[in-house]
């Protein structure tokens, strides 16, 4: 799996830290995941994740969890992207 280096930009203003850190955490994971089927993620590309936003990632959920606590869906923008050693970061915005 290729790996990423993922910064979410601080915008919208009330966008917590620690859902930014959180998505970070699942945009690192789902980017080497479509890399490996053949998607890398491409400058003015969208890019999704599903998260509860608390508690387990969604790849750490039980079957019950996940009917208790359905994940939502999440849309970012790549805005830009850059080599950094044996990674990419990747810069992101939300959508809203």
């Amino acid at each position: 799996m290729s790996s990423y280096t993922v910064d979410v930009l601080p915008e919208p203003e009330e966008l917590p830290a620690e859902h930014r850190e959180r998505f970070r955490v699942c945009l690192e994971r789902r980017l080497g995941k479509l890399t490996t089927a053949g998607k890398p993620p491409v400058v003015g590309g969208a890019v999704d994740i599903l998260d509860a936003f608390d508690g387990p990632y969604v790849w750490e959920m039980t079957p019950e969890q996940l009917e208790a606590t359905p994940p939502t869906q999440i849309w970012f923008t790549v805005v830009s992207m850059e080599p950094a050693g044996d990674s990419t970061k990747v810069t992101v915005r939300i959508d809203t």
